[in-house]
């Protein structure tokens, strides 16, 4: 499998506006990794390519580092999940930005 690094759990930070990405845009340089959350509160792990995936959980020392199965990652979707929704960034006030902050344990902006 190809190695991967992880990217920082607050996502992509950005100043700009939501961009629109869909099908048509040109293919990724670099292998994109989309959590999708369910509505019923569970989420799926999408990827353009095959990933190894692990959880790390801090609360449990000797059993802090989980490696996921091969597939509980479904591969190729990325441009499908994403579909032509615009995408948000952090800071932008949306559902997901404040999903984001409490990930993180932050209070989004504007909150306070």
């Amino acid at each position: 499998m190809t190695a991967m690094k992880a990217a920082a759990p607050s996502g992509r930070v950005t100043g700009e506006s939501p961009v629109m990405r869909g099908p048509a845009d040109p293919a990724p340089s670099r292998n994109r990794v989309v959590l999708q959350w369910m509505t019923d509160g569970t989420y799926r792990v999408n990827s353009d390519e095959p990933i190894e995936l692990f959880s790390v959980d801090e609360n449990c020392s000797r059993d802090r580092v989980f490696q996921h199965a091969e597939d509980f990652v479904s591969y190729g979707s990325v441009d499908t999940i994403l579909g032509t929704s615009a995408l948000g960034f952090i800071g932008d006030q949306s559902r997901a930005d404040a999903i984001a902050h409490a990930i993180c344990d932050r209070e989004p902006p504007g909150s306070r």
